[in-house]
């Protein structure tokens, strides 16, 4: 699990509320992967999805557009980088939910920590530094 700290912040309220938002959405989908086998979670498991998909779309867009009127030097790298995320998301197959095959979840969860720490961190905080320079 991992918890929103300051070390997390870009210093843009908006894009902070954004990324506190993700780190529920993770949180859900943690709990739900630690439901047991044989607890009925498809349905709970497709809203969820649908929850990451539809937020990752708007918060990615918002940034992205950020990104733009700042004239940030890293655009197309930065948003390659939300483009493979996205295309992980997509291509989650929720057939497998049926069979209570969760497999393709946990792997986008590990994905999801990835990403928090190295984009978040790495990438999206550097923003304090494009409007703060």
């Amino acid at each position: 699990m991992i918890i929103w700290d300051d070390s997390f912040s870009t210093g843009i309220e908006i894009i902070d509320q954004q990324h506190k938002y993700l780190f529920s959405l993770s949180r859900k989908l943690e709990i739900l992967l630690e439901t047991p086998i044989g607890v009925d979670k498809k349905e709970d498991a497709i809203m969820l999805l649908c929850d990451f998909r539809n937020f990752v779309t708007f918060h990615f867009y918002f940034e992205e557009n950020y990104l733009k009127d700042l004239n940030s030097s890293d655009f197309y790298e930065h948003t390659n980088e939300h483009t493979l995320f996205i295309n992980k998301l997509t291509d989650i197959d929720i057939t497998n939910f049926s069979n209570e095959d969760y497999n393709e979840l946990k792997t986008f969860l590990n994905t999801l920590y990835g990403y928090i720490l190295t984009h978040i961190k790495e990438r999206d905080t550097k923003l304090k530094m494009l409007i703060y320079n």
